[in-house]
């Protein structure tokens, strides 16, 4: 009886010893809690909160930040006519904002285009989210695209006017069509010429040779391609002889609509890097619009075939070269 009693005893020890070990077991190989990632969406993308501030890498291709210790483009006045900018962007300061779509009160962004581009020109160098390229450029919002990115040819033409009238010293225009303009529009594009503006504008997001879209295409407007982090012309970018410049255009980190940063891919986003070059040549006291043009041509870093060609214009806009170039004769 003993016997029976030792061994039930040692059978319940036993038992209690491998429940013990199981238990101790489960515990050791369980998986840890999954992190959670701070990220804010917003609309069809992603906005991200940035810890300090970041120069992306389109900015540092075209040599922005080794002259932003003696130049940010302090006071040039820009026209960025769009879909509007986000007027309470914390890394963005907006001069002015107007708007000349229909049942709109302001130059406010409702797509986040503009917001975009804007970003790329002049992100504040605040230690905050991103830089651009000119940091202390004035924006100004000239909103001529409605929330789809659709716009009228009178709204456009009312937006270069209202940029003349203001003495905007750069139109920065990341649309374009593929027709050709109305007489009224090109004869807009013209008289902002005539009055010293300089017009830049995308070659098209087509990928079309000669095909360069409006109002890129006309002699008065830099028609600027995109290119990707290894400097090769993006497949997607429009070429052509009318081609002048090309920028970073693909994955360029930027401003948001609703304060974050997103990653933007086409032309549009190629055109603030020149227009941003543009700004800091003329804050370094270059007033001649088409003398900064023949800057940025003949600084451009030449890709491709050598010398001017329909896949890259005169090459990747430079701005550390345009700016040694002022004191440099041709």
């Amino acid at each position: 009886m003993r016997n029976q009693k030792s061994e039930w005893c040692a059978t319940i020890i036993t038992i209690i010893i491998l429940a013990v070990i199981f238990l101790l077991a489960c515990s050791f190989f369980a998986p840890a809690p999954p992190k959670t990632a701070h990220v804010i969406p917003m609309k069809n993308s992603l906005t991200f909160k940035a810890l300090g501030e970041a120069v992306p890498w389109g900015v540092t291709r075209v040599e922005a930040p080794l002259i932003h210790q003696q130049n940010k483009g302090r006071g040039v006045k820009i026209a960025i006519l769009d879909t509007g900018i986000d007027l309470d962007h914390p890394d963005l300061r907006v001069a002015g904002n107007v708007t000349f779509v229909p049942n709109t009160e302001n130059g406010d962004d409702d797509n986040g285009h503009g917001t975009m581009v804007a970003g790329i020109i002049a992100a504040l160098d605040n230690g905050e989210g991103i830089v651009g390229i000119a940091p202390e450029a004035e924006i100004y919002s000239v909103k001529v695209l409605n929330r789809n990115r659709a716009g009228t040819v009178n709204a456009v033409i009312k937006g270069i006017e209202w940029s003349i009238e203001n003495k905007m010293q750069i139109i920065n225009m990341s649309f374009g069509t593929n027709s050709d303009l109305p007489p009224a529009l090109v004869q807009a594009l013209n008289k902002a010429y005539q009055a010293g503006i300089i017009l830049i504008s995308g070659a098209g997001n087509s990928g079309d040779l000669g095909n360069i879209h409006s109002p890129a295409r006309y002699e008065q407007v830099i028609a600027v391609g995109a290119t990707d982090e290894s400097d090769t012309r993006a497949i997607f970018s429009c070429a052509g002889d009318d081609l002048e410049l090309m920028a970073p255009g693909t994955n360029v980190l930027t401003t948001a609509m609703g304060g974050g940063y997103t990653a933007g891919i086409g032309t549009s986003f190629a055109v603030p890097h020149v227009t941003g070059t543009a700004a800091l040549l003329i804050a370094a006291g270059v007033n001649d619009h088409k003398t900064i043009r023949h800057i940025l041509a003949r600084t451009a870093k030449d890709l491709g075939e050598t010398g001017k060609d329909s896949w890259y214009g005169y090459g990747l806009v430079h701005a550390d070269e345009a700016m040694r170039a002022i004191s440099m004769p041709d």
